[in-house]
């Protein structure tokens, strides 16, 4: 007796880092991942949704956002908030959302103890302070070029006790 047999689809993909750094970031730096599977030119585009990345999302999402929270406290993979559907594209998620990433998965309680301790230690309250002084040097803000320079000073070329004898 004759059976219908419906051939099933496996994927045999396989994702490499820059893949999963591509759905970290909404850049393929490399052009290596999904931007050369969806044929597009060398440091074409950045912040557009691709071909491939859902299913790449599907397989290793879980563990792509434990590894940024684990690095970046406070923070999700582009491709989290892209798969929410809290942004579209471009890379400008703070921008998007209207207040740092940090503030709305605290707002919205997404924040687990662990990692909320985490944002909160001085040490990271300092490197997001670093942060955002470098952003604005590169804007061009006058006064923040002006304390980034003094507090660069601080710690490129701290001033030792003999040296200050010295002078005296």
């Amino acid at each position: 007796m004759p059976t219908n047999r419906k051939r099933v689809r496996r994927s045999r993909r396989t994702w490499t880092t820059t893949h999963f750094h591509h759905l970290q970031t909404g850049y393929d730096f490399l052009h290596d991942a999904f931007s050369k599977d969806a044929g597009l030119e060398p440091h074409q585009g950045g912040g557009e949704v691709l071909p491939g990345m859902r299913e790449c999302w599907k397989q290793h999402g879980d563990q792509i956002t434990a590894d940024r929270i684990a690095r970046h406290p406070g923070t999700r993979p582009w491709y989290w908030w892209i798969h929410k559907g809290l942004i579209t594209e471009g890379t400008d998620i703070d921008e998007q959302l209207g207040m740092t990433q940090a503030d709305w998965l605290a707002a919205h309680h997404e924040l687990g103890p662990d990692e909320l301790r985490r944002v909160n230690e001085p040490s990271h309250l300092l490197h997001l302070a670093n942060i955002r002084r470098e952003l604005a040097w590169l804007a061009g803000d006058p006064e923040s070029q002006v304390e980034f320079c003094e507090e660069w000073d601080k710690y490129a070329y701290p001033v030792t006790e003999n040296e200050t004898e010295e002078q005296s």
